[in-house]
């Protein structure tokens, strides 16, 4: 549940706010939503070893190669008639509506063949997000601009519903019990220690010898975890997985914890501007006396 650790609707316009440089914003944004599709797919792979009380680890790496595989096919295959069909209808009203309904057909029919329904919808949104690469491919003068703005807006709505949503019923989940409090922070800050601990081994060893090198440090710090883990620790829950409610708490504990970190990490990259902002206005000072003089 917790180990996808970065969230996208924090964790980016965070870092463009603090004026990361485009190719760390662009790897971080790939990072989340690697890092949630792979919660998703594993958490569903290890519930289906419980249920079904097969432990073969063969046939689980099979089934999420195999999820993985059909749905990036199935996710290209049906992501390209729907941008030709939504250029098509772009002029028409509700037009957003006609995409949510693909969205829905995507994964419903992605999930049916056997592959991951969510990836299917990634990759239809990353191909509906750079319709342009599929005009050099196969030589077409698709423009469906309108249609992303008008698309965007009622994503950032949905999306703000869906979070709130979630968290809510995770609030709701969320149950204080005074005589477990201490032991449920030191569990999430252990917790917190490890995922830091393989965040910063992992990002060293992904930005090596590379200009990410530079910013190796706000990486790390860009850790906040939200609505994946939530969302999980809920499905848990409905699905009477044994602990469902200890899960609940401890990874509310971990969302609060490394969303701390992240605004600690914000504010400590934010004083740094500001002073390396004082300092070259400084030198820039004493350059202009200096050739006054």
């Amino acid at each position: 549940m917790i180990g996808g650790e970065t969230t996208a609707p924090v964790v980016l316009p965070l870092s463009k706010s603090l004026k990361f440089p485009e190719v760390t914003v662009a790897f971080l944004t790939i990072e989340s939503v690697a890092n949630s599709i792979l919660s998703i797919v594993l958490f569903f792979a290890f519930v289906g070893i419980y249920t079904t009380g097969s432990a073969n680890w063969l046939i689980t790496t099979f089934t999420i190669a195999s999820e993985f595989s059909i749905g990036i096919a199935l996710g290209a295959i049906l992501s390209l008639e729907w941008v030709y069909l939504l250029y098509r209808f772009q002029k028409q009203k509700f037009t957003y509506v006609l995409t949510l309904g693909l969205v829905f057909v995507t994964y419903s029919v992605t999930a049916r063949l056997g592959g991951s329904g969510e990836l299917a919808v990634l990759i239809f949104g990353i191909i509906l997000g750079n319709y342009y690469l599929v005009n050099r491919l196969i030589r077409s003068h698709i423009n469906i601009d309108a249609l992303q703005k008008q698309l965007g807006t009622f994503q950032e709505e949905i999306s703000f519903l869906m979070e709130t949503l979630f968290f809510v019923i995770l609030g709701l989940t969320f149950v204080i019990t005074p005589s477990l409090i201490i032991e449920n922070l030191i569990i999430g800050l252990i917790m917190l220690v490890v995922l830091i601990t393989i965040r910063v081994v992992a990002t060293s060893i992904s930005t090596f010898k590379s200009e990410l090198s530079k910013e190796k440090q706000e990486i790390v710090l860009m850790c906040a975890q939200g609505l994946v883990p939530a969302t999980l620790a809920i499905l848990a829950v409905n699905l009477q997985i044994p602990l469902a409610g200890t899960f609940i708490n401890l990874v509310t504990y971990v969302i609060i914890l490394t969303n701390i970190v992240t605004a600690v990490g914000s504010i400590l990259k934010r004083r740094r501007q500001k002073q390396s902002f004082r300092d070259f206005m400084q030198s820039l000072d004493e350059s202009l006396l200096h050739g006054y003089s």
